[in-house]
Parts: structure tokens; C-alpha cells; sequence
């Protein structure tokens, strides 16, 4: 699984739209449809209803979020520890 798309489906949930969801992250709305499209194709489940205004996340959708969540903390912890320790290398170096 990519987490890319995982992204893309949190843009999604947070925007409340495929087009808001594509404003936020800078892409095209057919690229957040077709990065949606491959995740559930992967998962082999709907993972948003798509309405005419807005898109809201099914049931399944729902349960997984706090999961996908949890796997973006992970993602920014492990960013700040990376940052981190190149700070400081920096710092012994000078």
C-alpha cells in the first residue's frame, strides 16, 4: 500500500471534496479521483461516496481514518527525528 494514496484519501476527508481535497494538495481533482480509484481498487472496498458537492468518507472509510492518522504522526515523527539529527551534526560540525 502507498502511502500516497493514504494521503490523498486523508486530503479528501479533511477537505470534504474531490476538489478541495485537490486544492490542498496541489494536484488536479483527476489526479485525487484516480489516486483514490487505485486505493480502493487495492483494498477492494469504497472507501468515499462521491456527491455531487462534496464527498464524504462510507463506513469503512470512517474506521480506517484514525488508522491513517496514526501512520501520518508516524510519518512527521520520524520526519523531526531525521531533522533533528542533522541539526545536531550540524551544530558538532561548526
Amino acid at each position: 500500500m502507498d502511502w500516497e494514496d493514504l494521503r490523498f484519501l486523508l486530503a479528501i476527508a479533511t477537505a470534504g471534496s474531490l476538489s478541495g481535497a485537490a486544492r490542498a494538495l496541489d494536484v488536479n481533482q483527476a489526479t485525487v479521483s484516480r489516486r483514490l480509484a487505485a486505493l480502493e481498487a487495492q483494498l477492494n472496498v469504497r472507501l468515499v461516496d462521491r456527491l455531487p458537492r462534496e464527498s464524504r468518507l462510507t463506513a469503512i472509510g470512517q474506521q480506517i481514518m484514525q488508522d491513517v492518522l496514526d501512520i501520518e504522526e508516524r510519518a512527521f515523527a520520524i520526519q523531526r527525528k531525521c531533522l533533528s539529527s542533522r541539526t545536531a551534526v550540524r551544530a558538532k560540525v561548526t
